[in-house]
């Protein structure tokens, strides 16, 4: 009913159907590569958080992740336009690249961690070491063992985490 906004179907007043198309995006894929500096262990055991940013650095969409046993990622968004893109892993600081446009086609964009984060707080400082220390000389299954300071992945905490953590101290991520 035209006056009341009811409806009651097309034939009662005599409409003619009409076909229109609906345009349906499709998601671009971001894909890539991750490096996780100093790390010889399995790049399956840890996600990667990806993220969209706009020019303020406000995220607009993002996900974790899995990695292959290459550090090959893919991640879909509806975005399109111009962005930032960041990247950031357990005990590695976060990586963000400058303005990159997400196409139809989507982006390749790839990322290389810095190592040493050990509690997490994106910066590699003197926490770092305390967590890394009260974890050193352990393996697996031992009470003391913290996954997060075997920052080369080898399985122990050694004094080659130590020289990992100490080559990129008070460095910050992105």
């Amino acid at each position: 009913n035209p006056a009341t906004g009811e409806y009651l179907g097309n034939l009662a007043y005599g409409f003619v159907q009409s076909a229109f198309n609906v345009a349906v995006e499709r998601p671009a894929k971001v894909q890539g590569k991750v490096e996780l500096q100093d790390y010889v262990g399995d790049y399956t055991k840890y996600g990667v958080t990806i993220e969209v940013l706009d020019n303020a650095n406000v995220v607009l969409d993002s996900a974790t992740v899995a990695l292959d046993a290459s550090g090959n990622y893919s991640f879909s968004t509806y975005l399109r336009g111009n962005y930032k893109i960041a990247a950031k892993s357990k005990h590695w600081l976060r990586s963000m690249t400058g303005t990159v446009v997400i196409d139809k086609a989507g982006l390749a964009q790839d990322f290389s961690l810095i190592n040493g984060d050990v509690d997490d707080d994106n910066s590699v400082t003197v926490f770092d070491y305390a967590a890394l220390s009260d974890a050193f000389d352990t393996v697996p299954g031992n009470p003391a063992w913290n996954e997060d300071a075997d920052l080369d992945g080898d399985e122990a905490v050694t004094v080659f985490d130590y020289a990992i953590l100490s080559n990129n101290f008070d460095l910050s991520g992105d």
